[in-house]
């Protein structure tokens, strides 16, 4: 009984890992950390478009990225904590190679 506790804890607590960091979704943390090694660096965003999106998209690949809305109005949770979770290992990426300020201009 001990044993089957144990294991129904750790799966319970994997599966809710998994929820919490967006492991579910294409843009994740994991995947951002394979798209930094291959340097595919990319700004998701998600919700509603912006009036300056193209605008934006141009200055990016102007700069070496890309940045692109993965997802419209409808959005849930894990795919909220998964892009935020790409998005930090992509700006950690940008600040060290340019500067610390270069994502507050954009």
């Amino acid at each position: 009984m001990n044993k089957r506790f144990r294991i129904a804890l750790l799966v319970c607590v994997s599966l809710v890992l998994i929820y919490l960091l967006g492991l579910y979704n294409r843009y994740n943390i994991i995947t951002g950390i394979v798209d930094r090694l291959r340097g595919n660096i990319t700004i998701v965003y998600y919700g509603e478009p912006g009036p300056y999106d193209t605008e934006l998209g141009k200055v990016a690949m102007e700069n070496g990225f890309c940045y692109i809305r993965i997802a419209g109005c409808v959005v849930n949770t894990p795919l909220i904590n998964g892009a935020n979770h790409y998005n930090w290992i992509m700006k950690d990426f940008l600040k060290r190679n340019h500067s610390q300020t270069f994502l507050d201009k954009f």
